[in-house]
């Protein structure tokens, strides 16, 4: 239990884990740590969900909006998305912002929607939201980008929710950086509840030692995970999430197994 633990995992969901995976490992009585490692990742695997798609499925098109504290990566993991799931795909791609705080985010937007050669509209207030989507109602694949809003404005926050949720097609995303600690993972996860997520996506995963808190908010909260990036290279470092690539990264298996060859 205790190397379970040491990875950061929350101590009910480690014990619970253990619990479970050591009658699995048992032989004879003993218990072997190869046999209960094996048992251990097999029980995590079977624990968290993932989700690598973008959209409701059986909608006719698919529609997704990012949300997320500022810092998350939202729009470049937009880009990266447009590309891995639009463009890749063959699939015709609108990309709206909300972002009318920051000009220099819907530049790089702008920017990048022009290299791509896909649609892109700044939406001045989030009440225009329902006709874009109706102006684009033939594009396969619409992306929303959404600002990066702080805890001081809620008000702001309970505006955009609202015209995201009056879209019942819109799919949200909520992306946050896979370094946040466990207390501050957890306050991001409650503050953007008023959006009513569908799917948690984590960042920056290239920057953290541990995925304790991704795990630890994916469990609490339900959740399935949609992807995971690791860098600001456009598109390489996105993935689908993958429940054995999770377990992998919070068990440091590739650091054992790179130590072994070593």
């Amino acid at each position: 239990l205790g190397w379970l633990s040491a990875t950061g995992l929350d101590a009910a969901a480690a014990q619970d884990v253990v619990g479970r995976a050591v009658p699995r490992a048992s032989r004879g009585g003993t218990v072997d740590g190869d046999d209960l490692r094996r048992a251990v990742a097999k029980e995590l695997q079977s624990r968290i969900q993932v989700c690598p798609d973008l959209g409701l499925s059986g909608e006719p098109r698919r529609v997704a909006a990012l949300v997320g504290p500022a810092g998350s990566g939202k729009t470049t993991t937009l880009i990266k998305l447009a590309v891995r799931c639009g463009l890749m795909a063959r699939k015709s791609v609108q990309i709206l912002s909300l972002d009318s705080y920051r000009i220099s985010a819907a530049d790089q937007l702008r920017a990048y929607a022009g290299i791509l050669g896909v649609g892109f509209q700044l939406l001045e207030t989030p009440e225009t939201l329902g006709r874009s989507l109706h102006e684009y109602g033939s594009k396969e694949l619409i992306l929303i980008d959404t600002p990066g809003l702080g805890p001081a404005e809620t008000e702001d926050a309970g505006n955009l929710a609202a015209a995201l949720l009056r879209s019942p097609e819109v799919e949200v995303h909520l992306v946050l950086p896979a370094f946040l600690s466990a207390a501050a993972m957890r306050q991001a996860v409650s503050r953007f509840e008023i959006f009513q997520p569908r799917r948690l996506l984590f960042t920056r995963l290239d920057e953290t030692g541990s995925c304790a808190s991704v795990w630890n908010e994916a469990l609490r909260t339900g959740l399935p995970v949609s992807f995971l990036c690791d860098g600001q290279n456009i598109p390489e470092n996105i993935s689908p999430a993958d429940s054995g690539r999770l377990v992998e990264l919070l068990l440091n298996l590739e650091s054992d197994q790179a130590a072994m060859a070593a």
